[in-house]
């Protein structure tokens, strides 16, 4: 161990002291600091995090094992999200990024149900700050407010070439046991090797498993409106090995 004072000047750790009292990590009595309760909510948020970790990986395997697809687990830190756990996919072309990454929380499937069960203004005030973050690329808010409103519906969004160009993305939110989203569960592939009937089989199986997810977290909310999908895991396995063969067929 050792002292920033040993290392630094007095005046450099005050400054970095007042730095972290304004962002509640460190509260200043006069000329004297000590640890803040923004540290406590930062201690939350990483614990948040680790449980759904701990909740999420076992369906997130099984996901894997029926698609052969990277699963990714997203939380949203501000005006982003953030990978916090990755299954890759077993595919030989397969899509790959490691935990830690963050992305733009406006662009893609991912941050449309990160943002769907969001107040409507929140939503906006978000989705201003990361478009300027990332950029400041165009916002149309119409259409992401079509694809919330879709994503509230169906349960779950897809996107395509947001925001990876190449890259698909089908993703379902996740609660925790008072009804807050904590995060999302992503199904994400090269778009150009998916074929049209892992389009349509793939949505309600990410649904499910972020249901399995949700409900490990203590949710027990209402089932997403429109039609209830029930998913034949076995079924589904078998759809996947038949896909498996017809790409390597190919």
């Amino acid at each position: 161990m050792f002292s920033l004072v040993e290392t630094l000047s007095l005046p450099t750790v005050y400054r970095l002291a007042q730095a972290l009292s304004v962002h509640g990590l460190l509260e200043q009595e006069e000329q004297h600091f000590r640890l803040g309760v923004g540290l406590l909510r930062l201690g939350n948020l990483v614990a948040e995090a680790n449980d759904l970790r701990r909740v999420a990986l076992s369906h997130m395997y099984q996901l894997n094992a029926c698609t052969g697809e990277s699963i990714e687990l997203h939380g949203r830190q501000k005006d982003a999200h953030v990978a916090l756990a990755v299954v890759p996919g077993t595919q030989t072309l397969r899509h790959m990024v490691s935990p830690g990454t963050a992305f733009p929380l406006h662009r893609g499937a991912i941050g449309v149900v990160l943002l769907a069960w969001l107040p409507p203004e929140e939503r906006e005030v978000l989705v201003a700050r990361s478009a300027e973050r990332w950029g400041g690329t165009s916002v149309d808010l119409l259409s992401l407010t079509a694809a919330w409103e879709e994503a509230r519906t169906q349960g779950w969004s897809m996107s395509e070439h947001e925001p990876d160009a190449g890259v698909l993305a089908i993703a379902a939110p996740l609660f925790n046991a008072h009804g807050e989203g904590v995060g999302a569960l992503a199904l994400v592939a090269p778009a150009g090797h998916l074929l049209s009937q892992e389009r349509q089989q793939w949505p309600p199986l990410v649904r499910e498993a972020a249901a399995h997810i949700s409900q490990g977290k203590g949710y027990h909310g209402n089932e997403p409106q429109g039609d209830p999908v029930r998913v034949d895991a076995p079924h589904l396995l078998s759809l996947g090995r038949q896909v498996s063969r017809k790409r390597a067929a190919g």
